[in-house]
């Protein structure tokens, strides 16, 4: 019994890594319309109409998010 509970911890806590994992390197935490174009961004770059570009103006918040969510990742692997 202890070995599955174990198991399908694991199990969740890889599946969590993934999930993170993706969820950080996405560039779809923000979709909007810009000058009548699709437009979405992320932490690491922004994309109009599929051309992405890197970040070059740097805000705190968006920094602070970059950090954050590294160290979730950081974290959650540890975990596992």
């Amino acid at each position: 019994m202890l070995y599955t509970l174990a198991g399908g911890g694991t199990l969740c806590g890889v599946a969590t890594l993934v999930l993170l994992i993706v969820a950080t390197a996405t560039d779809f935490w923000m979709q909007y319309r810009y000058a009548g174009s699709a437009a979405n961004q992320g932490l690491w770059r922004f994309c109009i109409n599929h051309k992405c570009h890197a970040h070059t103006i740097t805000v705190a918040f968006w920094d602070a998010t970059r950090a954050f969510m590294l160290l979730a990742v950081l974290s959650c692997f540890a975990g596992i």
